[in-house]
């Protein structure tokens, strides 16, 4: 028992410090500055010290402000150490591969980029699709999966990516407003391949789920005038590959007497 909890806090600890620099890097990128050189309050621009870079605990330490000048640091970054932590510690749990597990956190860390990145910049990165895609090609290597289910579950994320590029081609033309970027679409083509199309299909609604929790009170207090639609589908597929099974079980239990 405690070596699960020595192992869940070890995970955790990584997880959370991928997740600081995985936000730091898409500040920095937005910002257009260098991704190497030490981080700094970007308030008063001291270079921050050891102390104040341990995942979660510094935040918590320094009460959410700058050992220097006492500014109120983003909660974001708060945030996004939670959030790494819980992925590497859920991933880890569901993976016993160490191949799988390694594809997985790799797969886990890119989508946690680029959920971060469209959440504050409203784009997803080119770079970050296309090694999405490599990791895809080289999960359908290392796990031997076979051609013709890769070709099925290709076909049907197609299929799906097709009819949400009609639906945003026509949605626009009729209503006049800008609707779910082209990005969003070739993210749900990438990550889709991992499944089928019930699973997709289903992947899709809980995307929309989550893009209405946390979208509409957004709108509602006027901070973007649209919602940034990737986190939500970077967050249900993270779910579908931890608890695919659990929740298509769910979902199949609804329809039986």
């Amino acid at each position: 028992m405690r070596n699960k909890l020595y192992i869940g806090a070890i995970l955790f600890f990584c997880g959370s410090a991928m997740g600081s620099f995985l936000n730091c890097i898409c500040d920095r990128m937005i910002r257009k500055e260098s991704i190497l050189g030490r981080s700094r309050c970007t308030e008063c621009s001291c270079v921050l010290e050891a102390i104040d870079l341990i995942p979660v605990f510094s935040f918590l330490f320094l009460k959410g402000r700058c050992r220097r000048c006492g500014k109120k640091i983003d909660p974001f970054c708060f945030f996004s150490e939670i959030l790494g932590g819980l992925m590497y510690v859920l991933i880890c749990r569901r993976f016993d591969c160490c191949r799988e597990l390694a594809i997985y956190l790799i797969s886990g860390s890119t989508m946690l980029l680029i959920a971060f990145y469209d959440s504050k910049s409203m784009l997803i990165p080119d770079w970050a699709m296309i090694f999405l895609l490599l990791i895809r090609i080289v999960h359908c290597f290392l796990m031997k999966e076979d051609p013709v289910v890769f070709l099925i579950r290709l076909s049907g994320s197609f299929l799906l990516s097709l009819f949400l590029s009609a639906f945003i081609f026509y949605g626009e033309r009729i209503t006049g407003k800008e609707m779910m970027g082209y990005g969003d679409v070739v993210l749900i083509l990438i990550l889709g391949s991992f499944m089928d199309l019930q699973e997709n299909l289903l992947t899709m609604f809980l995307s929309s789920l989550f893009a209405m929790i946390y979208g509409i009170p957004m709108i509602k207090k006027k901070q973007f005038h649209c919602i940034p639609f990737a986190p939500a589908i970077c967050l249900a597929y993270l779910i579908m590959f931890l608890y695919d099974r659990q929740i298509m079980h769910f979902y199949l239990s609804l329809f039986q007497k």
